[in-house]
């Protein structure tokens, strides 16, 4: 006798399939399955009954933000991309023009994605380019899929035990949305090679911010920080001097 497939029995395969691929860990991305969100969505309307699983929706605005979570302080004018003040991930206040002169990563972090494991390549890069004047400053944000939903402390403690991180992090924020933060907001303006401009697409996309404080690059989550286009732009901006920063004239003199 044939044996005749239902939609019923077919329905209960599709989610037998489903709940098998949701339950392979993507924490680091070392599992044999993490290649399976290795890449960023193609956005479609599925419904998502859990928030920390790997989805399509990306959530923008208010709704994004854990308790914890705390916003950059204000935008202090001008249009150079570093004069903001953000809040690092222990809560202190961030003047980001500290950073002048140096070559800037900036990356949107997330512990339970398939590209976590970019927080060793990024400590990598830290480690081998740091004396020549490179930073990564990481920005945790829990918008792609819900896959950052710890707190800060929690945040430090995993990017420390399980990859080495030193270099720095900041406290939680969107990068997308009416919400985001100050610095993204600005980037996400900026036509740059060669990703483009827009809202940031996934977890783990790095902008690169040339020694004059002017963003000159701009790369997928895709994009190994290991990869030779990445580091090739990293190596071009270190070889660069720092601009000479003239003290502004004291009032009287």
């Amino acid at each position: 006798m044939k044996q005749i497939l239902k939609p019923g029995n077919f329905c209960v395969l599709t989610i037998g399939m489903m709940a098998m691929i949701n339950s392979i860990d993507l924490i680091d991305g070392t599992n044999n399955g993490a290649s399976l969100m290795a890449q960023e969505p193609t956005l479609t309307k599925l419904p998502v009954a859990d928030g920390n699983q790997p989805s399509a929706k990306i959530t923008t605005g208010s709704s994004a933000k854990s308790a914890s979570a705390t916003s950059p302080v204000s935008a202090t004018g001008g249009g150079d991309l570093l004069d903001v003040k953000m809040k690092a991930i222990d809560g202190s206040e961030v003047d980001l023009s500290v950073y002048k002169g140096k070559v800037i990563v900036v990356v949107n972090t997330a512990s339970k994605c398939g590209f976590t494991r970019q927080y060793k390549q990024l400590e990598k890069i830290h480690q081998s380019h740091h004396e020549q004047g490179l930073v990564v400053l990481g920005f945790p944000c829990n918008q792609f899929g819900g896959q950052e939903p710890a707190g800060e402390k929690e945040i430090v403690k995993f990017c420390q035990t399980r990859f080495g991180v030193t270099f720095d992090l900041f406290a939680k924020s969107d990068v997308n949305g009416d919400d985001r933060n100050a610095l993204y907001g600005a980037l996400c303006k900026l036509d740059l090679q060669p990703k483009g401009k827009g809202d940031v697409s996934w977890n783990f996309e790095k902008f690169v911010i040339g020694r004059d404080g002017k963003a000159v690059g701009r790369f997928s989550s895709r994009v190994s920080p290991t990869d030779q286009e990445f580091v090739s732009l990293l190596e071009t901006q270190l070889a660069k001097e720092a601009p000479v920063v003239e003290p502004e004239p004291v009032e009287g003199r």
